[in-house]
C-alpha cells in the first residue's frame, strides 16, 4: 500500500542509509590517512565528488520544502 506516510518513511530510510555509507567512507579515509596517505588522497580525489553529489541529492529529496502552497490554475481573481 502506497501512502504518503510510507513514502516519507522510505525517503527518510534512504537518507539515513546514504548518511551511514558516507560516514563509512570517511572512516576508511581516516584509516587510510594513518596507514597510507597517498592512497587516502587518491580515494578522496576520486570518490569524494560522486559521494558529495549523491549525499546532497538524497538530502535535498528527504528534506524537500513542504511549506510551498500548491499552484492553483484557472482561478480568476
Amino acid at each position: 500500500m502506497v501512502t504518503s506516510y510510507n513514502v516519507l518513511l522510505a525517503t527518510m530510510a534512504a537518507n539515513d542509509l546514504v548518511k551511514l555509507l558516507n560516514d563509512l567512507l570517511y572512516f576508511f579515509h581516516v584509516v587510510l590517512l594513518v596507514a597510507d596517505p597517498a592512497a587516502a588522497y587518491r580515494l578522496f580525489v576520486h570518490v569524494y565528488p560522486a559521494s558529495h553529489y549523491i549525499f546532497n541529492q538524497v538530502a535535498r529529496i528527504a528534506h524537500a520544502d513542504t511549506s510551498r502552497r500548491p499552484v492553483q490554475l484557472g482561478v480568476a481573481r
